[in-house]
């Protein structure tokens, strides 16, 4: 799990001289082994798989809207991604705030304009972002360009993103008889107005309601992720709302990314969300709703919690459950009250 490779002489030992007997043991190994270079691999595989990395280095953008847009760009910001995890995950803070609120992007020449930035640099590097456009990796703009159309903004797939990865939440398929199709562009038309006809048309108003409400709120970042103030003929409009969270702190009105990324930040349910989505990376399964998988999440989520939401304590501490640890023999107890 955390090294994506066989395990070194040391495990070998604890294992044959049965000390990974005891949750303690075990968790005590894991801390040891995040400190290992050897562990970048294994985190980087989860949350390269988990944000999806490897769509942005193979994006293409329609030439006659984003001429400048190419294929170095296209991976260079896939690297600039990866950098700012690997960053994360190896300095000092590598918390779930920082994840999301961080003031900073890993940027090279070929993604400064991107990025509103100046750089001369052959690999992207870590540079100091504009004051109120960027928040940590809700807002980076390879993310952004993946879940984009290729001449224009998306609200649907940026908004079904962040349910997705950052809430836990899913919208049931558009009916049989809908047909998704992108709306035109239409020179002085607005993304905002382009989309209206999804929330006007009853069968798709339900689902539209709740992911352009939320996809809305990216509209300060263009097709390529770059930062900008129009769309159309007027004044971008990022103003949105989170509808049908789970965690009512969460729901309401905000405007732009960045207040987005601060309230999940503070988000139980977008912290909780992190803790399954390592749970279903690291057993290779969905989160089940009742059962001894209730006190798994419960255990990791008390853990997470106590660390101050410090990632590699979220990772160690699905070491620590039972779920990691013992095969299932028989019928799984139905939630047997997470007695430890």
């Amino acid at each position: 799990l955390l090294w994506r490779s066989m395990p070194d002489s040391e495990l070998f030992k604890a294992a044959a001289a049965g000390k990974l007997s005891r949750v303690e043991d075990v968790t005590a190994q894991a801390r040891r082994m995040l400190k290992d270079p050897k562990a970048k691999a294994g985190l980087a595989s989860f949350f390269s798989e988990w944000l999806e990395f490897e769509t942005i280095g193979a994006l293409s953008k329609d030439p006659a809207a984003f001429p400048s847009f190419s294929t170095r760009t296209a991976q260079s910001l896939e690297k600039g991604a990866r950098a700012f995890i690997d960053d994360l995950l190896w300095s000092s803070d590598h918390t779930f705030g920082s994840l999301l609120t961080a003031q900073h992007g890993f940027v090279d020449a070929e993604t400064a304009s991107i990025f509103g930035v100046s750089s001369k640099a052959d690999v992207p590097t870590k540079t100091a972002l504009p004051a109120g456009q960027r928040a940590g990796i809700v807002t980076d703009p390879g993310i952004l360009a993946a879940h984009s159309y290729a001449k224009q903004s998306s609200p649907i797939h940026r908004g079904m993103f962040v349910l997705r990865k950052f809430m836990c939440q899913d919208l049931p398929a558009p009916p049989d008889n809908v047909m998704a199709a992108e709306p035109a562009v239409v020179d002085g038309l607005s993304t905002r107005e382009r989309f209206a006809q999804h929330r006007a048309d009853p069968q798709c108003a339900g689902c539209h309601n709740v992911m352009d409400s939320l996809g809305f709120g990216f509209e300060h970042y263009d097709a390529a992720g770059a930062y900008r103030l129009r769309d159309g003929n007027a004044p971008v409009n990022a103003s949105a709302a989170v509808v049908g969270a789970n965690d009512e702190g969460l729901n309401g009105p905000f405007t732009g990314g960045v207040e987005l990324a601060e309230r999940l930040a503070q988000s139980t349910q977008a912290k909780t969300c992190m803790a399954v989505q390592w749970f279903r990376f690291g057993m290779s399964r969905q989160l089940e709703d009742g059962g001894d998988d209730v006190c798994t999440l419960a255990v990791m989520n008390e853990a997470f919690t106590k660390s101050g939401f410090d990632l590699a304590e979220l990772f160690v501490a699905l070491t620590s459950t039972d779920a990691f640890r013992f095969r299932t023999v028989g019928p799984s107890t139905n939630n047997p009250g997470c007695a430890q």
